[in-house]
């Protein structure tokens, strides 16, 4: 059997017997040099365990027997580390036994201080005794002296019916102290609609405290309104101040010329009427015009005034005449704004397209001013225009004389001139 050197992990203390418990080599090296002329006992400054030697013999050089040499190795080291943890196991508990025994020592050797369990229990009896004194006294004073004290039983009237406060009920009810809510109802104004406690119900009335409290609901008669002018008011606000009071509200729609679509014509009662609740309120909203739809006529080859005169047969305002250059007859209509047979809106404007032939000879615009409206078409057809929008204009010129012209003279002549507005004194 080999040992091994087993270093001690404990710093450095001494042991029961004073001998020097080291740790580590260098701890050692420098105890072994201050004792250098002493005997060292090293039974005292080591712990001793076994050691297996695995190695004692050379391994087999065969596989299978290098494998059962190094189980069996693994197997030794393996016990020996059991060993150990047995071994410390052991210390340990040896350990914490002993450290026991010094405490239970420890604790005997104190003195024992006197109880506090008689002191304790006495203020817990203290406190639980006034708990219950002041609970009975509180308890006296919120039932018991009100069950018991003196008071006188009373019932209560009847009040439903009767009229608030000249009926003969609330004569004698001078032991009640009566509360009243007002509400709209259908019962006469002033008449008791209901009440609380229920009639002929018994109370108890003490000569030094409040009196029987009763609720009564009184009736304030049925609710009127006066109306008020919605005349010319959006539909959406007069509905929301109405339908705020709870009024019933019918709303009636109407085609209007003079009123704007969406605004009240009139309502029903009319202003400053009174009326009751269960009444409805009619409201009467315009629609605007009424719009009437006719059929556009057909204006292709009708002269320019035969074309006005339909226009004004089917109900259509005249637009804007416009004259071009057209190999087609000259004043015949050659295109309208609309196409010939859809329809269209009672009035709606119709413009047109008038032929001024293919005579262009003349490049230039005639200079009209200070002639008449009939020396200014003359001067126009001369050149192949004609004569466009004729606009009367206050002036100090002589009347119906041409004061202003577009497009202005000198202008040349091209597709897109066919006619001259003239701008005529008005004076």
């Amino acid at each position: 059997m080999r040992y091994k050197i087993i270093f001690s992990k404990r710093s450095e203390r001494t042991d029961r017997k004073g001998v020097p418990r080291l740790r580590g080599r260098d701890t050692l090296r420098r105890y072994l040099r201050a004792n250098e002329d002493s005997l060292v006992e090293f039974a005292e400054l080591f712990d001793f365990g076994p050691l297996y030697e695995p190695y004692s013999s050379p391994p087999p050089k065969t596989f299978l027997g290098r494998v059962r040499y190094n189980l069996d190795v693994i197997g030794q080291m393996l016990l020996s580390f059991s060993r150990r943890i047995g071994d410390t196991a052991e210390s340990v508990a040896a350990r914490g036994s002993e450290i026991i025994e010094k405490r239970r020592a420890r604790r005997a050797r104190r003195p024992k201080l006197p109880s506090l369990l008689p002191t304790l229990c006495g203020a817990l009896c203290a406190a639980v005794t006034v708990a219950l004194i002041s609970s009975g006294f509180v308890i006296y004073k919120l039932v018991i002296e009100d069950y018991f004290g003196s008071y006188e039983s009373v019932t209560v009237p009847d009040f439903v019916g009767s009229v608030y406060p000249s009926g003969d009920t609330f004569e004698g009810s001078d032991f009640c102290n009566i509360s009243i809510n007002y509400v709209y109802s259908e019962q006469p104004e002033g008449t008791v609609i209901s009440q609380h406690p229920a009639p002929n119900v018994t109370r108890r009335v003490y000569s030094d405290r409040n009196l029987c409290n009763v609720s009564l609901t009184v009736s304030l008669g049925e609710r009127t309104y006066t109306m008020n002018d919605y005349t010319a008011y959006p539909l959406r606000d007069a509905l929301l101040e109405l339908r705020n009071e709870a009024i019933k509200v019918s709303v009636k729609q109407v085609y209007s010329d003079t009123v704007e679509a969406g605004k009240i014509i009139s309502t029903t009662p009319p202003l400053g009427n009174i009326f009751s609740a269960k009444e409805t309120v009619t409201l009467t909203v315009s629609l605007g015009p009424k719009t009437v739809y006719v059929s556009v006529p057909s204006l292709y080859g009708l002269t320019e005034s035969r074309a006005i005169a339909a226009l004004s047969e089917a109900g259509l305002l005249l637009g804007e005449t416009t004259y071009v250059r057209s190999s087609l007859p000259v004043g015949t209509v050659i295109s309208q704004s609309h196409t010939a047979y859809t329809l269209v809106a009672e009035g709606e404007k119709i413009s047109f397209t008038v032929s001024a032939g293919d005579r262009y000879s003349e490049r230039l615009v005639p200079d009209l001013y200070g002639l008449s409206i009939e020396e200014a078409r003359a001067a126009l057809a001369e050149v192949g225009l004609v004569c466009g929008n004729i606009y009367a204009v206050a002036n100090g010129a002589p009347s119906g004389t041409v004061i202003a012209q577009t497009p202005l003279p000198n202008t040349p002549v091209s597709a897109g001139v066919v006619s001259v507005d003239i701008y005529v004194s008005s004076r």
